[in-house]
């Protein structure tokens, strides 16, 4: 058995121990304990990188002295941690700490408890960097027992960056669900305050349009039937919003084999037939490979959620649209995206702009988009917007 092997093996009854694990806290804690004790050296911790690109200590071993939820600044080496992320290498390795300029932060902790040796780790899942694991070692290692110690923290680091992956894919799914779930129970609730809402709302409609026939053009009886249509047509559009955010969010899929691009074709059909006359234009760039194959999609949806980006464009007073699809076979995906040249969305409203009833229009009911993104994800897929070069586009990914 060659050193790597054993190595392994040395690891192997953690591996079982994480696949075990029940949360997020404990896998950190049985990892950084286990990493002591198969280095012998004597502390370890880990630094999270979180999505504010801030560096905190997330949890270390022994739990004493390490200062577990403080987030780094300059001063308690913050840059020289970030540099070492920057550069992607596997490890750093610092054989004298209490002399070496870089970490001046650590001069103190490593005078006073004798720090030998200093091993730094970047913990990646795929290109992402997750934190860095740190390992002290208070032994006048041999070469060779640093050579062994280096293997080992390396193999822990991967091994902790699959055990955290999978930590925060599980979150992740949990958060999706819980969002899922509140989303049907949303449009459940708004579907039975519409449909409680849509029978008196039928008859204000009717007798305004009753009182309209009936009364002289400009009297004052006509000039309030007028404004009481228009109000019942905008109430109207905001029941028929919520129907459709409720339909989307809890009814049925039904997928089957379609062509894309044939989709998108049809579209394009419609879209010329309203709007040639006013000089508004849609273009086409199709992946070849798409009119070869059928995908399986809700095809109904689909284009609801197509008619939807496209309306938004409109309204953004866009002159052009620009569709395109690609297949990724890597990824077992097809892509579908919609540029227009219309208003740009305000950088504040990006990350809000698919939450339900977000709106900036005067007389909208900020239900388009999260309309468009339920449709998306009922088929496993997902929605981006992008903003940049002058135009707005919406990706839309789904798995074929």
């Amino acid at each position: 058995m060659n050193l790597k092997d054993e190595i392994k093996a040395e690891f192997y009854d953690l591996a079982i121990n994480l696949l075990m694990s029940k949360n997020y806290k404990e896998t950190l804690n049985l990892i950084l304990k286990e990493i002591v004790k198969i280095t012998h050296c004597e502390r370890s911790c880990f630094i999270l990188l979180n999505k504010r690109n801030e560096l905190v200590i997330k949890a270390g071993y022994p739990e004493s002295g390490h200062g577990i939820g403080l987030k780094l600044n300059s001063e308690t080496g913050e840059d020289f941690l970030k540099r070492i992320i920057d550069k992607g290498k596997d490890y750093v390795f610092v054989s004298n700490p209490c002399s070496d300029s870089r970490l001046s932060y650590l001069k103190g902790l490593a005078t006073d408890c004798n720090i030998r040796l200093v091993f730094f780790s970047p913990v990646f899942y795929e290109k992402e960097v997750l934190g860095i694991l740190t390992v002290d070692c208070t032994n006048k290692l041999s070469a060779d027992d640093r050579e062994v110690a280096k293997l080992k923290i390396k193999y822990a680091s991967d091994l902790l960056s699959k055990a955290l992956a999978r930590e925060f894919r599980k979150i992740k799914d949990e958060d999706n669900l819980k969002k899922r779930e509140n989303l049907i129970v949303l449009g459940e609730e708004s579907a039975r305050m519409s449909h409680s809402l849509r029978n008196p709302l039928v008859s204000i409609g009717g007798f305004a349009r009753r009182i309209l026939k009936v009364s002289s053009e400009g009297s004052q009886i006509y000039e309030y039937a007028e404004i009481i249509k228009e109000e019942y047509q905008k109430m109207k559009k905001i029941i028929d919003d919520v129907l459709s955010f409720s339909g989307a969010v809890s009814q049925d899929v039904y997928i089957l084999p379609q062509n894309i691009n044939s989709i998108l074709r049809e579209i394009e059909l419609k879209f010329n037939a309203l709007h040639h006359e006013n000089g508004k234009k849609m273009i086409l760039e199709l992946d070849d490979v798409l009119d070869r194959i059928k995908v399986k999609v809700d095809k109904y949806r689909i284009d609801i959620i197509l008619q939807d980006l496209i309306s938004n464009a409109i309204d953004a007073k866009s002159r052009c649209i620009w569709i395109k699809t690609k297949l990724n076979s890597a990824r077992k995906i097809f892509a579908i995206n919609i540029a227009n040249d219309g208003l740009k969305i305000e950088p504040s409203m990006v990350d809000k702009i698919f939450n339900p009833f977000m709106t900036t229009k005067t007389n909208g009911t900020g239900l388009g988009l999260a309309i468009a993104r339920a449709n998306v994800e009922s088929q496993n897929g997902k929605i981006y917007l992008r903003c940049d070069k002058g135009k707005t586009e919406f990706r839309i990914e789904i798995p074929f």
